[in-house]
Parts: C-alpha cells; structure tokens; sequence
C-alpha cells in the first residue's frame, strides 16, 4: 500500500542521484572549505605578526588629552567615545 507521509520512504530517494554525483558533491564542498581555510590561516598569522602602527592623533583630538582628563605628561589615558 502506498501512503503519502512519514512512512512513505520511498518518496525520499531520488533515481536521477548518484553515487558519483554525491562523491563529487562532497569533493568539491571539502576542498572549497579547505582553500577558504588555508587563505584564512595565512592571513591571520600575516596580520599577527605585523608591528603596531604608532597612534596618530585626530585633528579634532589636537594630540593633547582630552577635556576634563587629567594630564599625565606624555602618557594617554583610555576614553570611552561615542
């Protein structure tokens, strides 16, 4: 008897797949990852082993500390800006 749902599992196997189109699938899924996943390792450790730039002041900043901060020589104190 064929019913339509859950139990019908038949319904769920396509004929027009095969096993080499699923190989191939799964080939090519793994080794776009696998290059997407090397670029991203490369450029990370790239990027973590550059030098810091030097902070270069804003020219709305002046180059001197803030309004209302505490001046402490040389040394700049972390602001929270919105």
């Amino acid at each position: 008897m064929d019913r339509p749902g859950p139990d019908a599992d038949q319904n769920g196997v396509s004929p027009n797949i095969t096993t080499l189109d699923i190989a191939i699938s799964l080939t090519v899924f793994v080794l776009i990852y696998a290059v997407l996943g090397v670029a991203e390792g490369v450029l990370m450790v790239r990027f973590a082993r550059r030098d810091l730039e030097p902070e270069q002041p804003t020219p709305d900043e002046g180059g001197g500390p803030s309004e209302g901060a505490p001046e402490t020589g040389d040394e700049r104190i972390p602001e929270l800006v919105y």
